[in-house]
Formats: C-alpha cells, sequence, structure tokens
C-alpha cells in the first residue's frame, strides 16, 4: 500500500492505495474546505499510482466541514465536470460518523447523482469498504 501526505495550516489528509482490494482511501482530518477537497481532487489524479475509475473511499471521521452548502454544490460541479480525467465507472464511499457530516454527505451524492458514478454515504468505515471490494 503507497501513501502520501498534504498538509495544511489545521488539516490533513493521507492518501492510500489500496492495491489488494483495488481502491483510494482518502483519510481527511481537520477543516475541509472547498480548496481542500479540490486539491486533494487533483493530486489524487496526478498521483503515479492513481488509475482511472479508481474505486475511492473519503473517511471523513476525523475532519469538520468548514464550507458552506454552495461549496458543496461547487465541488460537485468540478468533479462532474472533471470525470473525463477521473472517470464515470467507479464506486465512491463516503464515511462520517456525525449528524452535519452525514447530512452534507448526503447532499454531495444527491448533487452528483446524475452522473454514473455510484456513490453511498456511510457511518462505519468497516461498511464503507466492504461496499466497495464487493464485486470487484
Amino acid at each position: 500500500m503507497s501513501s502520501e501526505l498534504q498538509k495544511g495550516s489545521d488539516y490533513l489528509v493521507e492518501l492510500h492505495f489500496n492495491r489488494s482490494g483495488g481502491f483510494i482511501d482518502v483519510i481527511l482530518d481537520g477543516g475541509i474546505t472547498l480548496a481542500v477537497l479540490n486539491d486533494t481532487f487533483e493530486r489524487l489524479l496526478k498521483h503515479a499510482r492513481f488509475e482511472f475509475d479508481m474505486n475511492a473511499c473519503y473517511d471523513f471521521t476525523r475532519a469538520y466541514p468548514d464550507l458552506g452548502m454552495s461549496d458543496i454544490g461547487k465541488h460537485a460541479s468540478f468533479v462532474s465536470k472533471n470525470q473525463y480525467r477521473r472517470g464515470t465507472h467507479y464506486k465512491l464511499a463516503l464515511v462520517s460518523n456525525d449528524t452535519l457530516g452525514t447530512a452534507l454527505l448526503s447532499i454531495y451524492k444527491s448533487l452528483i447523482s446524475h452522473t454514473p458514478i455510484d456513490v453511498e454515504v456511510f457511518v462505519k468505515k468497516t461498511q464503507a469498504i466492504q461496499w466497495l471490494i464487493e464485486d470487484s
């Protein structure tokens, strides 16, 4: 498994490439802004181990949202516009264990529901990983 860290003044993002499971594990810690989300997306695409249409788990259990509703819409639009670089047929598991985080991730899920990306929101990471690797 390879990994990469991205660190800011009040956040940390870890990218772990799980080859055996065929997915990327993105662990976010601290305050998450629109800039952090977009930068993480870009770093993922530029990583040497990234593969087109690779499944991903975004773990927000140690993070807190520092963004508004319009920022969620902007990130969804950013991802939609970059499908040609990221892929269109992959699974995206979003994990949060608090009410606000889960609600915001559910909004994000609904905003990108018009794409072929298969998105689910989970409160337990073990369930998210199981969903990602089933039928892979």
